[in-house]
């Protein structure tokens, strides 16, 4: 075709590109910021910001507090059982959204290759009510094993824990945003639970299974304090069981493993049980 109407048509095509362009651009602007792991080897965990508005707390000294206090965690998790062990690695400038809509399977494919078992952030506000003014305290977990490797699971992969407590002379936002590490499951159960999956996923059943186990004593103990069973508790805590048996099939069935769980067999117990104590 030749003359105005090919001009026209090639002008056309080079608009329909200009414009997809600038919507690709538009697009990749108001994705989450990326975390650069700095060459960190190995399993780590993301560290995103927790954002600050209407109290009092500074935001670098609380990011310095739960970076403390997870590595702290983290080296107690390596030191009780699994020969294995993770980073912090910290986000500045990043929040993902709290519905978890940022975690494309793209994303979360790349984060799973780089071994990041979780991704958390938070949020700690100032809200006035009718009464005494109180602060809403929020921390967010993505599990990015169990969305990469279990993503049609019952247990969802984004879980958070929040709480609003009253504002007086003696609130600590920083302790109030530390405490919530151990509201609900708790960073130390998840943090097992993603541990536990990679680690199987790696034939590193024996370790595997120190973590799994870890994760189902302390979810066990939180649904045995006296209380009513609490639903999402046993659901996890029944994923838990699932994962520890899928952990030990795959253990009998490998070729080249020869540890415990195939040596002994029965001696250890049912397979998606962990020794008490």
């Amino acid at each position: 075709m030749r003359g105005p109407a090919a001009i026209a048509i090639r002008l056309l095509a080079a608009l329909l590109i200009v414009g997809a362009t600038l919507l690709g651009a538009s697009s990749a602007s108001a994705t989450m910021k990326g975390c650069d792991t700095g060459g960190v080897s190995g399993f780590k965990v993301l560290l995103s910001d927790v954002s600050v508005a209407g109290v009092q707390a500074d935001p670098d000294k609380l990011s310095d507090a739960l970076y403390f206090v997870l590595d702290s965690k983290l080296q107690s998790l390596a030191n009780a059982g699994p020969r294995a062990s993770a980073q912090i690695v910290r986000c500045p400038g990043r929040q993902p959204r709290i519905t978890g809509q940022d975690y494309t399977t793209s994303l979360v494919k790349a984060l799973n290759t780089d071994d990041v078992l979780l991704d958390m952030w938070g949020s700690i506000a100032a809200r006035q009510g009718s009464g005494q003014p109180q602060e809403d305290v929020w921390v967010a977990y993505y599990l990015i094993p169990l969305a990469n490797y279990d993503p049609n699971a019952a247990v969802k992969p984004l879980q958070h824990a929040n709480v609003s407590n009253p504002v007086g002379p003696l609130s600590d936002p920083v302790a109030d945003v530390l405490a919530m590490l151990d509201q609900g499951p708790g960073f130390e159960a998840y943090a097992s639970i993603v541990l536990g999956m990679k680690l199987a996923k790696n034939r590193d059943y024996d370790d595997a299974r120190y973590a799994l186990c870890a994760a189902r004593a302390r979810l066990s103990a939180l649904n045995g304090n006296g209380a009513a069973p609490n639903s999402d508790l046993t659901a996890l805590s029944g994923y838990v069981g699932d994962k520890l048996q899928q952990n030990y099939d795959a253990a009998i069935h490998d070729g080249h493993y020869n540890g415990a769980m195939k040596q002994f067999g029965d001696l250890l117990g049912k397979p998606n049980e962990c020794p008490a104590g």
